[in-house]
């Protein structure tokens, strides 16, 4: 009888606790919550004014400085599935940006994190990227002035080593400009097709294209970055198009200039 009222004791002793904690991460602030985490955060990483709750939250601005460069993120928001946790698993739907300022980083897409398996997935991502700020970060071997939009499409990621396990993306060009000596010109479309090979994340730009641009960029171990391919401007492309890309070398035989990063 005895150890029947104790099993029933710590029974009911441990509902109450699943209870207790569960309230409590359900109503806890998602301003606390940031402030209990911050030890644990990177040094390179601010956060502005945090609100909402730690399962449907924002935050006005988050930074990341590495190095020289510095990455700006606006009103990022999150909302966590709460039942994804019976699966041991914790789903959040995530989203920044404003679509319609295209100076500044946009979009959402899922995350998905196995709480035992340590998976990190995500899927339905969609990041809109402002060409002016990614040219004024890369180490291009040539001034360019640029202006336009990025989107980059990522079906399905799961990370692995070094960054990837499998990859299905596409990246595209919108509204995509270049400044010459007589003024701005339009290019077209300039696509690439994202997979993982070997856990390297790679992209490969074949389709027709007014500046004749085949590459393949590979992001390796160790953050080495490579780009190696070809340009061929089509005859209809502007006289400053066709008198920079001979500062790359002398053309191969079938008149395209070699492009290496």
């Amino acid at each position: 009888m005895i150890m029947k009222n104790i099993k029933k004791t710590v029974g009911l002793t441990f509902v109450f606790l699943l209870t207790f904690i569960f309230f409590v991460l359900h109503f806890m602030p998602a301003n606390i919550a940031v402030s209990m985490a911050k030890p644990y955060l990177p040094k390179q990483l601010s956060l502005g004014a945090v609100s909402g709750s730690l399962w449907q939250g924002s935050v006005t601005q988050l930074r990341f400085k590495d190095r020289n460069q510095e990455q700006t993120f606006n009103n990022l928001s999150w909302s966590i599935s709460a039942s994804s946790l019976l699966m041991i698993n914790l789903v959040a739907d995530i989203k920044f940006g404003n679509i319609r300022q295209k100076d500044e980083y946009s979009g959402k897409g899922t995350i998905k994190f196995g709480l035992l398996s340590k998976e990190l997935r995500v899927s339905n991502a969609n990041v809109r990227a402002p060409v002016s700020l990614l040219m004024a970060q890369a180490n291009l071997p040539l001034p360019i002035n640029a202006k336009g939009r990025i989107t980059v499409k990522v079906k399905e990621y799961q990370l692995g080593e070094p960054y990837c396990k499998m990859l299905n993306a596409d990246i595209s060009t919108q509204q995509l400009k270049i400044q010459g000596l007589s003024g701005w010109f339009a290019i077209d479309e300039l696509a690439a097709k994202g997979k993982c090979k070997s856990g390297e994340v790679t992209f490969a730009v074949s389709k027709e294209n007014d500046l004749g641009l085949q590459l393949d960029i590979v992001l390796a171990a160790k953050n080495k970055f490579t780009v190696d391919g070809f340009i061929k401007p089509k005859a209809n492309m502007p006289k400053d198009v066709h008198d920079a890309v001979k500062f790359l070398g002398r053309p191969d035989p079938q008149g395209r200039y070699k492009v290496s990063l």
